[in-house]
């Protein structure tokens, strides 16, 4: 089976070093979208991709994935129709070499106090 994705259509500039993939609805992607990603980012080693989120193991997540590191992120703010999905419990902080990262997952984006304990945990970079 063949699992490439061409992600061109969503660079704007080529020789892209970060690359985020454009939010979806996350209960759209399918089985192996994450493991497209991963492939995508090993035969790009020098990129930093950021997925959309997916559903994974009933939660909602996002990963920064490189040639050698994956970071997974649950969302930690879900709303009424996410509720069924597991709540993440901490953010992730990562490096990376455009300084610290991490990563909002979906709703998470709009409660200051998630930015804010990334803040506080060193995160220079918001993935979202």
């Amino acid at each position: 089976m063949d699992m490439t994705i061409d992600f061109s259509n969503q660079l704007k500039a080529t020789d892209a070093d970060i690359l985020m993939l454009e939010l979806r609805n996350p209960t759209g992607q399918t089985e192996d979208y994450p493991d497209v990603c991963r492939q995508y980012a090993r035969r790009n080693p020098g990129t930093i991709l950021v997925t959309a989120p997916y559903i994974r193991d009933d939660r909602v997540l996002m990963a920064c994935l490189r040639a050698d590191q994956e970071i997974v992120q649950p969302a930690c703010f879900l709303p009424g129709a996410f509720r069924r999905y597991k709540k993440g419990e901490d953010i992730a902080v990562f490096d990376t070499p455009f300084g610290s990262a991490a990563m909002a997952v979906f709703r998470d984006v709009f409660q200051p106090q998630y930015a804010r304990l990334a803040a506080l945990r060193g995160c220079k970079i918001l993935f979202c």
